[in-house]
């Protein structure tokens, strides 16, 4: 079966804490910990399942093999659309689907910019595709992010996030989360970059902040290829 001959679906959950479960979110930790390949714990899950603006399940036909969570940040008249997490079940990795999917939420809500936080290059890469800029870079790494940037960037990890130990100059956080997320980091042609010029540290729990302007020319092809239920 060819990637896109699976039909993906996402269903938008209203008011999360009163409508999921606790089996789902058992179930969304289930799939949380295959997709990061560690042991994330439930009140991770739960925080990035419940405590969110936004939540949407994702479906391969019926069947539950992920999920992604938003929030709705504004800073300095702009529309920001944090990606507070996004987990999809390993058997379904590698099919482009978290492009596909946030390309349909992208679309729907119409940021400015688009944002999270990670350590995983994979997810940076997939993210670059769907973008015309995105920070940190390969030229902002041997120098530093526009000031813009750094201040979106300073709000999100200081002001939103509460993060310690993070310079907006690169968008680079050290010591994030104590330890790395994953049972292994990706091998992909950007970790180069997040080795060498970020210079992050895993087992420490390195993370960057990830700024981008989203590309609505490609974010409209892709989001065709998800269906809104």
């Amino acid at each position: 079966m060819s990637n896109l001959e699976s039909i993906i679906n996402v269903q938008k959950i209203i008011n999360p804490k009163k409508t999921v479960s606790k089996e789902y979110v058992d179930r969304l930790t289930e799939i949380t910990r295959n997709g990061f390949g560690s042991e994330i714990t439930r009140e991770d899950v739960e925080h990035h399942v419940l405590d969110v603006d936004e939540l949407y399940l994702v479906k391969e036909n019926d069947h539950l093999i992920g999920f992604a969570s938003y929030d709705n940040l504004i800073y300095d008249k702009q529309d920001i659309l944090y990606l507070s997490g996004m987990v999809i079940d390993p058997e379904h990795q590698g099919k482009g689907i978290f492009g596909r999917v946030n390309s349909k939420i992208i679309k729907q809500e119409s940021p400015d910019l688009f944002a999270m936080r990670t350590q995983n290059p994979a997810i940076y890469s997939a993210t670059a595709k769907l973008s015309s800029e995105i920070y940190p870079n390969n030229v902002t790494a041997s120098s530093s992010v526009p000031s813009d940037i750094q201040s979106i960037g300073n709000y999100i990890a200081k002001e939103f996030l509460s993060m310690d130990n993070f310079n907006q100059n690169n968008l680079v956080s050290r010591n994030t989360y104590g330890h790395s997320l994953y049972g292994s980091i990706p091998e992909v042609k950007t970790k180069s970059f997040f080795d060498s010029k970020l210079t992050l540290d895993y087992d420490k729990g390195d993370s960057i902040i990830l700024v981008a302007k989203p590309d609505y020319n490609i974010i409209s092809y892709k989001s065709n290829e998800v269906n809104m239920l």
